[in-house]
């Protein structure tokens, strides 16, 4: 690539796409968010015994 009369340049391709190190992240948040769902039906389970 050449811009005016500068030097020639390389033209560089960015390549990406989703790694083991992201997928094993993701998976991680996602059973994080579970327990966290599953704890607070938990306490609101029993908050509402104790209420009563």
């Amino acid at each position: 690539m050449r811009i005016a009369d500068s030097p020639i340049a390389p033209v560089f391709e960015v390549i990406t796409r989703p790694n083991n190190w992201e997928r094993k992240l993701h998976a991680i948040a996602q059973e994080t968010r579970q327990i966290s769902n599953l704890d607070w039906m938990t306490a609101l389970t029993i908050h509402k015994h104790v209420v009563k």
